[in-house]
């Protein structure tokens, strides 16, 4: 999920493939990913073929792909920036600009609080 923002049809869509594939059953990650676990090797590509699939691919950029954001200042009163657009933008610019082999963990938060993990 780009820097863990999901908007009320993505979750449904997520419950729906949740329901169809792997027995109602989704996780979310600390790194802000999407797992669905125990989809029988016979319906996996049943599976990546759902929509949901097509905004969030399973096999982002080398940036996208270890991107994390805090909530940033939209949602948080300790946000001194908005870090989540910001994030996303930057990934998607700088993926167009570089060829980058491996992924790259980068860690985005907008104040000292560092609930985007910037330590990391």
């Amino acid at each position: 999920m780009p820097v863990g923002r999901l908007h009320a049809a993505d979750f449904r869509d997520i419950a729906d493939v949740a329901e169809r594939y792997s027995g109602g059953e989704a996780r979310v990650t600390c790194e802000e990913n999407l797992v669905f676990p125990n989809v029988p090797d016979a319906s996996l590509a049943a599976m990546l073929a759902e929509p949901l699939f097509e905004r969030f691919p399973t096999d982002p950029g080398p940036l996208a792909r270890g991107l994390v954001s805090c909530t940033g200042s939209q949602f948080c009163g300790f946000g001194l920036v908005e870090t989540k657009g910001r994030a996303v933008a930057v990934a998607a610019e700088l993926e167009a600009q570089l060829d980058i082999p491996q992924t790259v963990r980068m860690h985005w938060t907008g104040c000292p609080n560092s609930c985007g993990q910037a330590q990391v």
